[in-house]
């Protein structure tokens, strides 16, 4: 198992979040060493029941205490006066609005989750929440008339799916732009595959078959098929003409 001090060395000025989500019972007093660095730090389910050994995090944007056993949380408004999302679900000892009002010292905060503590267990209690500490516009996914608010992570991930499918060709204007585009057929005109050629009168055309004539006419072929013009009709004389 990484220890504390493993995780904290591999802070950096590139890697400036911090992971200690399990670890039972940390020293935070350590974090001391990279108080500076650390942007966003997270300590769900570590058994912590206070705050005091958390040194001052003037850089610290993002806090997540979930799951813990916290019921005073007043002393991360000098200790984190960054702060502006905080996330302490799961703490049920935090029951009441005097326990959050401390925050209010937060001129910076923004986002708090309260979800699974004993405060959220009544159905207004984001109102008060709200009127408490002023500088809000998040609790627990809903702003200050009750509207829903999209997950930055269901953002991220629509984000990343469009620009795949942008990517592969799978979609953007691209695709639809070459969906649109007629064929060499129909840039010459409109091209119907039904439709008979010019000059047909749109039955099929049966083969013309020539019948031979009677007899064996002068300058018929051996087939008896004349090998020329029929010879012009000779002219009739009127009988009016006596």
């Amino acid at each position: 198992m990484v220890s504390l001090s493993d995780r904290i060395s591999k802070v950096d000025d590139e890697n400036t979040e911090l992971n200690l989500d399990g670890l039972q019972k940390p020293d935070l007093a350590l974090l001391s060493a990279k108080a500076d660095v650390i942007t966003e730090l997270s300590l769900n389910a570590c058994k912590i029941n206070n705050l005091s050994s958390l040194p001052k995090m003037s850089g610290l944007f993002k806090l997540q205490l979930n799951d813990n056993s916290l019921s005073d949380i007043s002393e991360l408004a000098a200790k984190c006066p960054g702060l502006m999302e905080l996330s302490v679900s799961g703490n049920k000892k935090i029951a009441s609005i005097d326990q959050l009002k401390p925050l209010a010292e937060l001129k910076t905060l923004l986002k708090i989750e309260l979800e699974g503590c004993d405060i959220a267990e009544d159905k207004d209690y984001r109102k008060p929440v709200f009127a408490a500490i002023a500088t809000l516009s998040n609790v627990d996914g809903f702003d200050k008339r009750g509207i829903e608010i999209p997950d930055d992570d269901d953002e991220d991930e629509e984000e990343e799916e469009e620009s795949e499918e942008e990517e592969s060709g799978g979609g953007g204007l691209a695709a639809l732009y070459n969906a649109d585009l007629p064929s060499e057929d129909e840039e010459d005109g409109d091209y119907d595959s039904n439709e008979e050629p010019e000059g047909s009168d749109g039955e099929e055309d049966e083969d013309e078959i020539i019948q031979p004539s009677e007899g064996n006419d002068e300058g018929a072929g051996s087939s008896g098929l004349s090998s020329g013009p029929p010879p012009k009709r000779a002219r009739t004389v009127s009988d009016d003409s006596d």
